[in-house]
C-alpha cells in the first residue's frame, strides 16, 4: 500500500500537482508509523523534500532531506543514500543566500560522496544526475562553461545509452541553454526541441514551463521577436497559474499538521546538520593527517618528532582557520537573518493590510450581488461586475508581485544575461500597455533606437519596463506624454542609460529615498484612483542590480518624473 501511494506521489509531482503529491506522501507516512520501516521513511521524507523544493521553500526542503539522509543511513540502502546526497548538494547549489565558500565546499563534498556510491553500485541513473549537477556547478558557480559542457555531454551520452528520456530532457535543457549562451544557435535549437518533445511526451509540467522561457530567449536571440513574444506570453500565463498552485501547497492543512509534528525532530535535525558541517570542515584538513603518516614511514630518524609536530601544528592551524571562517559565517548569517526577519515582518504587514482589504471588498460585493440581484437593473449589475473585475485584477497583481519579490529574496529567480536588443523588448511592452494609456489619452513615445544592444536577462528587464511604464501611466494626468529612450553613459564606457520620462504629478524630494525601501512601503493612488502595491519599484531595483545596473530618479512636483537605469554593453 505504501509503495502504491509513493508511486502516486511521484506521478502527481511529475505533472506539477505538488499539493496532491504531498497528500499521498503524508498518508504513506501515517501508515509507515505503524510499520517503522526506515527505508520507507527515507522515501517519504525525500518526496516531501522534493515537493518543498519545487515550491521554492529550500529551507523546509533541506530539513526533509536531512531526515531522509538519516533514515537512508540507518537502512543501509546505498541507492537511496546516493540520491539523498545529490539532493543535499542541489540544496547548496540553489541556495544562493549562503556564503560562496560554504556553498562551493558543500556542493563538491556531497556530489563527490554521491558519485562514489553511485559508481560503486553501478547506479547509472544517479551518475547521470550527478554529472548534470556538476555541469551546472561549473557553469554558474565557477563560471567555467567549457568544463560545464564536458559534464553535460557525459550526462547526455549516458542518458542516450541507457534510454533514460526523463533525465535526458533535463540534460537537453542545460545543453540548449549553454549553446544559446555561446551563440551556437543551430546546436541550441537541436537540444531545445529534442528536450521539449520528451517533456510533452511525459507531461512534465514544471519543466515544460521552464522550456517555454528558454524558447522565448532563443527566438529573441535569433531576432524572431514575434515567436519570442508568443512563447513569453505562454510562459507568463502558465507560470502565474503555477505560482498560485504553490501557494495552495504551502497552505495545505495536512502539511501544516506535519510541520507541527516535525517540531519534535528539530533537535535531531540540528544534530545531523552539525555532523555534516563538521564532516565537510574536516575533509578540508584530512590531508594533514596523511602527510604526518607519510613522514613517519619515510623519515625514521631524529627529525621524526619535529616533522610530526609540524604536521600537527598545521592541522591545528587549519582547523582554527575553519573555525574562524565558521564564526564569521555564523555572524554574517545572523545579520542576514535579522534583515530577513525585518523584511518578512514588513511583508506580513503589507499582506494583512493591502491584501485583506480588497479581498474583503470583493466578498462584500459578491454577497450584495447574490442577495440583491433580483432588485438590481442590468446597468447596476454590469457596474458591479466591472468593479469585481477591477478589484480581482488588483488583488491578483498584488499577489503576483508578492510572489515575485519573495522568490527574488530567496534566490529562486535565475538571472541569465546575454547580448540582445533592447528596442524590441520596449516595443512589445508599449504595445501591451497601449490600451491602458489610451484610456487616459496618453502618448507613449519610443525613442529607443533599433540595435540598442546590452547584456541583460530578458525576463527581468520585461518586469522592469512593465513596472516603470505602468507607474508612469498611473501618475500622469489625461493628455500627458510618456517617453522611453536611451543615451550613452557620460561617465562609464560600457554602460547604456535607459530613461522613462513622464509629465505627471511628480514625487516630493523627501519621498524619493523611500521608493526602493521595503521598510517604508511607500505607495499612493494614481491620477485616476489606481491602486499600487509598493512592491513594484523594490522588485525593479533588485532586478536592475542583479543585471549589474543601477537606478535613480529625478522629479519635480506637478511637472514630471524621470526614472533612469543602466545596463552593461559588454561582459566586463
Amino acid at each position: 500500500e505504501i509503495e502504491g501511494l509513493m508511486i502516486l506521489a511521484r506521478y502527481y509531482y511529475d505533472i506539477g500537482d505538488i499539493e496532491e503529491s504531498t497528500n499521498k506522501a503524508i498518508i504513506a507516512l501515517e501508515i509507515n508509523d505503524k510499520l517503522k520501516r526506515n527505508l520507507r521513511y527515507a522515501d517519504i521524507y525525500m518526496q516531501i523534500g522534493e515537493n518543498y523544493r519545487a515550491a521554492h521553500s529550500l529551507k523546509e526542503a533541506f530539513k526533509y532531506y536531512l531526515l531522509a539522509l538519516e533514515y537512508s543511513k540507518e537502512s543501509k540502502n546505498e541507492f537511496r543514500l546516493a540520491f539523498v546526497l545529490n539532493r543535499i548538494s542541489t540544496y547548496y547549489f540553489e541556495n544562493t543566500h549562503l556564503p560562496l565558500e560554504i556553498r562551493q565546499d558543500s556542493i563538491l563534498f556531497f556530489i563527490t560522496e554521491s558519485q562514489k556510491i553511485a559508481k560503486k553500485i553501478n547506479f547509472t541513473k544517479q551518475m547521470i544526475t550527478n554529472y548534470n549537477l556538476l555541469g551546472l556547478f561549473e557553469r554558474f558557480t565557477l563560471n567555467n562553461p567549457e568544463k560545464a559542457e564536458d559534464y553535460f555531454e557525459i550526462s547526455y551520452d549516458l542518458s542516450v545509452k541507457t534510454e533514460n528520456e526523463v533525465l535526458l530532457s533535463y540534460v537537453c535543457y542545460n545543453l540548449g541553454s549553454l549553446n544559446l549562451y555561446k551563440k551556437d544557435f543551430k546546436t541550441a535549437s537541436k537540444f531545445i526541441n529534442q528536450g521539449f518533445e520528451i517533456v510533452q511526451k511525459y507531461r512534465m509540467a514544471e519543466l515544460s514551463i521552464t522550456y517555454l522561457r528558454l524558447f522565448s530567449n532563443y527566438y529573441s536571440a535569433v531576432k524572431d521577436f514575434q515567436k519570442a513574444f508568443v512563447y513569453m506570453n505562454q510562459y507568463q500565463h502558465l507560470n502565474e497559474a503555477n505560482l498560485v498552485k504553490k501557494i495552495g501547497f504551502r497552505n495545505n492543512q495536512a502539511l501544516i499538521n506535519l510541520q507541527n509534528r516535525n517540531q519534535l525532530n528539530e533537535q535531531r535535525l540540528q544534530t545531523e546538520a552539525k555532523k555534516l558541517q563538521l564532516t565537510i570542515a574536516l575533509s578540508a584538513t584530512s590531508f594533514f593527517s596523511l602527510l604526518a603518516i607519510t613522514f613517519y614511514i619515510r623519515n625514521k630518524n631524529s627529525r621524526l618528532n619535529n616533522v610530526k609536530l609540524e604536521a600537527q601544528n598545521n592541522a591545528i592551524k587549519s582547523i582554527n582557520a575553519e573555525l574562524d571562517k565558521s564564526n564569521k559565517i555564523i555572524k554574517e548569517q545572523n545579520e542576514l537573518l535579522g534583515e530577513s526577519n525585518s523584511a518578512k515582518d514588513k511583508l506580513f504587514s503589507i499582506i494583512s493590510h493591502d491584501l485583506k482589504n480588497p479581498i474583503g471588498a470583493l466578498k462584500g460585493l459578491i454577497q450584495f450581488l447574490a442577495n440583491e440581484r433580483k432588485d438590481l437593473t442590468e446597468e447596476e449589475i454590469d457596474e458591479i461586475l466591472q468593479e469585481l473585475k477591477s478589484s480581482s485584477s488588483n488583488v491578483l497583481d498584488l499577489l503576483l508581485e508578492l510572489l515575485t519579490w519573495s522568490n527574488s529574496q530567496r534566490g529562486n529567480i535565475s538571472c541569465d544575461p546575454y547580448l540582445q536588443d533592447l528596442y524590441q523588448l520596449v516595443y512589445q511592452n508599449i504595445s501591451i500597455l497601449q490600451p491602458m494609456a489610451k484610456k487616459k489619452n496618453l502618448q507613449l513615445v519610443n525613442k529607443v533606437m533599433p540595435n540598442s544592444l546590452a547584456y541583460f536577462d530578458a525576463n527581468m528587464v520585461n518586469t522592469i519596463l512593465r513596472n516603470l511604464l505602468s507607474n508612469a501611466i498611473k501618475f500622469t494626468k489625461d493628455g500627458g506624454n510618456i517617453t522611453i529612450g536611451t543615451e550613452v553613459s557620460a561617465t562609464v564606457n560600457n554602460e547604456l542609460v535607459i530613461y522613462v520620462k513622464d509629465t505627471g504629478v511628480g514625487i516630493p524630494n523627501e519621498r524619493i529615498e523611500k521608493l526602493f525601501n521595503i521598510q517604508s512601503n511607500y505607495t499612493t493612488k494614481g491620477t485616476s484612483g489606481e491602486n499600487g502595491t509598493g512592491l513594484g519599484l523594490i522588485i525593479v531595483r533588485d532586478f536592475i542590480e542583479r543585471n549589474n545596473g543601477k537606478i535613480w530618479v529625478e522629479s519635480v512636483e506637478n511637472t514630471g518624473t524621470t526614472f533612469y537605469f543602466t545596463m552593461k554593453t559588454s561582459k566586463e
